[in-house]
């Protein structure tokens, strides 16, 4: 393979839309050079690593069956209107028309073959190479790769011929024409690198129709070169330069002055734009070369230039005078000033503010272009420098942020009062900001040196700022104008790859901001100047990665003409309403592209973000949404797994998408309604169970614990065998059964109620709080003074009456057995006789040798008193009778001892006493050795007395 060189011819334009898939190809042809795409851009990138990132990395072109298409940026304003279109073979013609129909047709001589795709390029076999087309932000470049010692001195290595327009040449580079005589299309003298980027001179020449490419010189041996010439539809300046200013003149020309250019020096050269030839000449030169000046058009049409950087910054001053086109002289300032503002005041009178340099970035003063002299003017509260500055419609001037201590506030200067007022707070910082007037008297003003996206709005009325919509992009040392449609352009001064290029425009109906068609060379301390036409000027500024430029481009404002068919339209599209530039997607549905879109009709544009392109075909499928950029609708897609959604069944209470089917889950259980009912089933057409009834009979709870026995009955619990409250004592009442606990309340009877507590020694017994309670207890009197108390047996209810030990002494004598014996060794006497009911009296015991008392006769049912026991060797006494109706007869008293024998011996027990039986009572007796005799009568006396106290004490 033979050595190559490359040269690249660059057509400069504006920004650019995305376009169709490029043409590709595998294979080679022409002249035996390799120019199979991957070998090609493997030597592009080895060779010229810069370059070749430009070329490969550009946007791609829209691929169309007459070639391939170069269209204007969809917006509702563009930079430029150039069309370009790429043939599909080498011999054919490159087109460039303009939307008002100019057009001009390039032919490039010593391309041959079909055309093919190198990443973004498209690319044509030529001779001695190859040559690759790639598109631009402001048209298309074409890029020549070109075999070693191809480019000879003094032949040309390239040659256009163009048709359709006359050319002319001049210092700035080719300009063509149209039949009004307006530049329309220019190619200016390109820039060239050798291989590994050293400068290599070339120029343009014009032969009537014919543009040849020459290189000056020997080009390096085996170098590979590049060229840049631009084709624009703005001619650009002769001078780069950034820092400038430009001013527009009475008659519509732009006047620019100063600013840094070549050499990083401020340059004294001016030059005018005639929107009329669209094309820049020089003018006078200003007297001082600066930078960073003030440009204010006054009153009778002169230009007042002032300050500025130089070496220092500088107070002298000059007038351009348009009619002349030359600069004189004026007084300098009153301070030295740089980065600093001026206004035009109501009077005439030229306010100058602030800046950088002065002894007082505070200071003001007022130049008088009738005196022709400079006064100081009062002084600013904050010093402000790199601010920005607006005439209101009252006439008075707003200074806002800068750099100094006025970057967050903003203050007011009054012509009337030649005074500075507070305008109050700013919501955030602004500094190498911008601003611009509004047409319903407000003032906007937005950027700062961090690149913020913030902007504020003034408010006369109430004098003071609130935030608004912030911008897309952060800017610092951005333009803004007012358009005529009372929107505002913002232009640069952005910050990223695409930021410095970008515009956007704000709608003050809205308060937001909407992006428009970017500018072809991204820029920033630049100018902008709205024409007379209405379009904007951008002019100079310092591009990414290197320092001023020469280029200059146009902003114009669409105008949307409505249609109603296709033969309403010079194109014979009719769009959505408006003759519109393209098929805008030729009537696709569902994509995102539209020609009536707000603000941008006529002009195919994306839809606003959030636009549904396809509806959900179902729960789980997603709606597909335009996203504001694409023209197309995004692929269709699923809702996630896990959202929710309806599969129509009522019976599954959860329902989510899964893999884009809506998938029930948790299906509802049918409980029994009570327990009565059977589970049930759910009906999935309306989700509603039907809970049968149980068979009758089947056992339930009704609920009611004072039923004991529950069974259904055609689906109701029906309670049985009620719970039956009792009283729980005699002091209590039958209660009620309480359906909640099944527990009887059994209410307490009143107190004082009669009862009976059980105890037959209480006599009387009576309710307490529900006890039953004894009261007038049994008394156990001893029966005499040989008988201890008694206690009271609770069953009987009868006295025990204990005998005192014998011996205990008693009224004449002592007790024996209970008896109290005066002679001891007499007999005992007989027991008394028991009263009705009662017992008798126990006999007398004898004394010693005496026999024992009988016991007294029970009285009617009273059992018989018991015998007397014998004395010492006495007998014992009989018994006494039982009572009628019963009682049993007395036991028989027991023999004394026999004291005369030797050895203990008893003497014969007294005869037990006979019952008198009555109405079946049985008399009983206990059987004694003794016969039976009767009680004495003391005896049996002394025996029923105590008896019939006690029952008389139980009344």
């Amino acid at each position: 393979m033979r050595p190559w060189s490359g040269i690249a011819l660059c057509a400069l334009a504006t920004a650019c839309d995305e376009g169709g898939p490029l043409p590709q190809a595998n294979e080679v042809s022409g002249g035996g050079v390799e120019t199979e795409a991957a070998p090609l851009r493997a030597k592009l990138e080895a060779r010229f690593p810069e370059q070749a990132r430009e070329v490969l990395s550009a946007d791609p072109f829209d691929a169309g069956e007459d070639g391939y298409h170069r269209s204007p940026p969809r917006s509702l304003g563009t930079w430029d209107d150039l069309r370009v279109t790429l043939p599909r073979e080498g011999e054919g013609v490159v087109h460039f028309r303009t939307q008002d129909g100019f057009e001009i047709a390039v032919r490039e001589e010593g391309l041959t073959g079909d055309a093919f795709g190198v990443d973004a390029a498209v690319a044509y076999p030529r001779h001695g190479g190859t040559s690759l087309w790639v598109r631009s932000a402001g048209g298309v470049e074409e890029w020549l790769a070109l075999e070693a010692d191809h480019a000879q001195e003094g032949a040309p290595l390239a040659v256009w011929r163009v048709d359709g327009a006359t050319a002319r040449q001049d210092a700035s580079g080719i300009h063509f024409f149209d039949e009004r005589g307006r530049a329309r299309v220019h190619v200016t003298a390109p820039r060239a690198f050798a291989e590994g980027g050293a400068p290599v001179s070339v120029r343009l020449s014009l032969d009537g129709a014919t543009i040849a490419l020459h290189l000056e010189g020997k080009a390096p041996p085996g170098a590979a070169l590049f060229v840049d010439p631009a084709w624009t539809t703005v001619a650009p300046m002769n001078t780069p330069r950034d820092s400038h200013a430009a001013t527009l003149l009475t008659n519509g020309k732009v006047l620019v002055t100063g600013g840094y250019t070549t050499g990083n020096l401020p340059t004294k050269f001016a030059e005018l734009y005639d929107p009329a030839t669209n094309l820049w000449s020089f003018t006078g030169s200003m007297i001082a070369a600066r930078l960073a000046h003030t440009s204010t058009r006054l009153a009778d049409g002169r230009v007042l230039i002032a300050g500025g950087l130089w070496e220092v910054s500088s107070a002298g001053g000059e007038v351009y005078n348009p009619a002349t086109g030359t600069f004189s002289a004026t007084p300098p300032m009153k301070m030295d000033r740089a980065t600093h503002r001026a206004a035009l005041l109501g009077d005439g009178r030229v306010l100058a503010v602030g800046g950088y340099y002065s002894m007082n970035e505070k200071a003001t003063e007022i130049y008088d272009p009738v005196a022709n002299t400079w006064t100081t003017g009062p002084s600013m509260v904050d010093s402000r420098a790199s601010f920005a500055l607006v005439t209101l419609a009252n006439g008075k001037v707003l200074a806002i942020g800068g750099s100094g201590t006025g970057s967050q506030n903003a203050e007011l200067y009054d012509p009337a009062t030649n005074a500075w007022s507070s305008a109050g707070m700013l919501n955030v910082p602004h500094s190498f900001n911008s601003a611009a007037r509004l047409n319903n008297g407000n003032a906007i003003t937005c950027g700062n040196t961090d690149y913020t996206a913030f902007c504020e709005l003034y408010n006369p009325a109430t004098n003071s700022w609130t935030l608004t919509g912030s911008m897309a992009v952060g800017r610092a040392a951005a333009t803004m104008v007012l358009l005529p449609n009372s929107k505002v352009l913002v232009a640069g001064g952005g910050l990223g790859a695409a930021g410095p290029a970008s515009a956007e425009l704000y709608d003050p109906n809205s308060g937001a901001w909407s992006t428009t068609a970017s500018m072809s060379v991204g820029r920033s301390y630049h100018t902008a100047t709205l024409l007379q036409s209405g379009g904007v000027l951008v002019a100079g500024g310092d591009p990414p990665n290197t320092s001023y430029t020469t280029s200059a481009e146009i902003y114009t404002l669409a105008n949307p003409v409505p249609c109603a068919a296709g033969g309403n339209c010079p194109n014979g599209l009719c769009v959505d309403g408006y003759c519109c530039d393209t098929s805008c997607g030729g009537g696709v549905a569902g994509d995102c592209q539209a020609c009536n879109v707000p603000g941008a009709e006529g002009i195919c544009s994306p839809v606003a973000a959030g636009t549904t392109c396809r509806a959900a075909a179902s729960a789980c499928d997603a709606p597909e949404t335009c996203n504001g950029s694409a023209t197309t609708c995004p692929p269709d897609a699923a809702q996630p797994n896990g959202a929710a959604c309806n599969d129509g069944n009522p019976c599954t209470q959860t329902d989510t998408c899964q893999a884009g089917t809506c998938t029930g889950a948790n299906p509802v259980v049918c409980t029994a309604l009570d327990t009565c009912h059977q589970p049930g089933t759910c009906n999935p057409a309306t989700g509603v169970c039907n809970n049968p009834a149980k068979p009758d009979g089947s056992t339930c709870d009704d609920g009611n614990a004072c039923s004991q026995t529950d069974t259904c009955q055609a689906g109701a619990c029906v309670g049985a065998n009620a719970v039956i409250c009792q009283a729980a004592s005699p002091c209590h009442l039958a209660g009620t059964c309480n359906p909640t606990t099944g527990v009887c309340s059994n209410p307490t009877k009143p107190d004082g109620s009669t009862c009976n507590d059980g105890n037959a020694c209480t006599q009387t017994d009576a309710c307490a709080s529900g006890v039953c309670t004894g009261m007038s207890p049994v008394s156990c009197e001893p029966l005499d003074e040989c008988h201890l108390p008694g206690s009271c047996a609770p069953a009987s209810g009868m006295c025990s009456n204990p005998a005192k030990p014998d011996g205990t002494p008693c009224t004449g004598g002592m007790c024996v057995a209970g008896v109290c014996m005066n002679d001891p060794t007499g007999a005992g006497g007989a027991g008394g006789a028991g009263g009705a009911g009662g017992a008798g009296g126990a006999g007398g015991n004898g004394g010693t040798g005496g026999s024992g008392g009988s016991g007294g006769n029970g009285g009617t049912g009273g059992a018989g008193g018991a015998g007397g026991n014998g004395g010492t060797g006495g007998s014992g006494g009989s018994g006494g009778n039982g009572g009628t109706g019963g009682g049993a007869g007395g036991a028989a008293g027991s023999g004394g001892t026999d004291v005369t024998s030797s050895s203990s011996s008893t003497a014969s027990s007294g005869g037990g006493g006979d019952s008198i039986g009555e109405e079946g009572a049985c008399g009983c007796r206990q059987a004694g050795d003794g016969p039976r005799t009767a009680w004495p009568l003391a005896g049996l006396l002394l025996l029923l007395r105590p008896l019939r106290r006690r029952r008389m004490s139980r009344g």
